[in-house]
């Protein structure tokens, strides 16, 4: 079933919220305290997520048309980030693009696209991309339209990807992770409340054999 934007927005803000909900559920219960003590929560740093530029298959622009095509061929990307020579994000190339740039804007074959820079080809729109100290909010927004959300440094220098893909697997992991402490927490809590009932029911046997 396929699912629009919205959806994504709608399905990771779900996971976000219910990931909050239930780790603040577990982490007031006495024996995760009694587990845990002098360990301290972190704000969760987007760079966990992020593909390395060395990693991404991105596009120069100094590329051409064809070099483009072939690219997004071979990695079967529907979209690609472009790169400058001085390491800024440019922009995003999609499929949609290229195919009315070339029906719209050129009139040619495959050895013509070997004469057209890609920046020449007018881009429907680009991904919005966040700073590599932007925080989850920030990024579960860009992931509203985008397949992938480009990462800047400080000097708006491009140093990778992170995609929806991996935003959702993330926060499935997370709820598994959160279910399995909740569990582990109400099964530990049954066995002390047996032990505490066991140690009344001893502690009464003691006081009714020191009375006869």
């Amino acid at each position: 079933t396929s699912v629009d934007g919205s959806g994504y927005l709608t399905l990771l803000k779900k996971f976000h919220s219910f990931i909050i909900i239930c780790s603040y559920s577990v982490q007031r219960h006495p024996l995760y305290w009694k587990e845990n003590t002098g360990r301290r929560s972190e704000n969760m740093n987007i760079l966990f997520f992020l593909t390395p530029k060395s990693d991404v298959a991105y596009i120069s622009e100094d590329d051409t048309l064809r070099q483009a095509l072939e690219k997004m061929e071979h990695h079967k990307h529907s979209a690609v980030p472009i790169v400058s020579r001085t390491g800024r994000y440019v922009g995003t190339l999609t499929e949609g693009d290229l195919l009315w740039g070339i029906k719209n804007q050129f009139n040619l074959d495959l050895k013509g696209a070997e004469r057209i820079p890609v920046t020449a080809i007018r881009r429907r729109c680009d991904n919005r991309p966040v700073k590599a100290d932007a925080d989850m909010e920030d990024l579960i927004g860009k992931a509203l339209n985008q397949n992938f959300v480009p990462v800047l440094d400080d000097q708006k220098c491009f140093i990778g990807i992170i995609t929806r893909k991996d935003i959702i697997k993330y926060f499935y992991q997370k709820c598994e992770t959160v279910k399995e402490q909740a569990k582990s927490c109400l099964d530990k809590g049954e066995k002390e409340h047996k032990k505490t009932d066991l140690s009344e029911v001893v502690k009464l046997r003691s006081q009714e054999r020191a009375l006869v």
